[in-house]
């Protein structure tokens, strides 16, 4: 398996749980931390609120490949990564208020991030405000749109109010 982001960043954007079963997660002293030649990870992120059937796994996922995700085992595999020191912080990403809520109802360990898209477009306050509300730290992906991606695009680069006040400071929108 494939690990980009590993030397691009110096840290991981973690393996989404979709790609193993329960059986593997703690396995072999953690299986993850055993792939990557850690002692343990700084967090780890559910990385998006679905499974998908064993198996090659393609991006985008094909809706005959989706699976409804077992949150409370997937949970409790994860909270049983933190217990057993394996990961400082457990997290998710792209959780609705309504997963966040279902997430709560039943973890001994609460998520202590909720990483989702954020942009000065796509602000999202409902959920910023929720996660606050719960002490769930908010980290942004694609803040300046996802310029370049698949389903990105460069309406936060090209917009004119940013380009202005960028402007006024002798900077580029990025940069703002």
């Amino acid at each position: 398996m494939n690990f980009p982001s590993v030397p691009s960043y110096g840290a991981v954007m973690l393996i989404p749980i979709l790609f193993f079963p329960l059986s593997k997660i703690l396995s072999d002293k953690g299986c993850i931390c055993t792939m990557l030649q850690l002692e343990y990870l700084d967090l780890y992120l559910i990385h998006w609120p679905l499974s998908a059937k064993p198996g090659k796994i393609e991006f985008p996922v094909p809706k005959d490949e989706l699976l409804a995700m077992d949150f409370n085992s997937v949970w409790a595999a994860m909270e049983d990564c933190q217990r057993f020191g394996l990961t400082k912080s457990i997290g998710v990403c792209n959780f609705s208020c309504k997963k966040l809520e279902n997430i709560l109802s039943f973890a001994t360990i609460p998520p202590s991030v909720n990483q989702v898209e954020i942009s000065p477009l796509w602000q999202q306050q409902k959920l910023r405000e929720f996660c606050k509300s719960k002490n769930i730290v908010v980290t942004a992906y694609s803040p300046l749109g996802a310029k370049g991606t698949r389903r990105g695009t460069h309406e936060v680069l090209d917009n004119e109010t940013l380009k202005e006040i960028a402007n006024a400071h002798n900077k580029t929108v990025a940069q703002c």
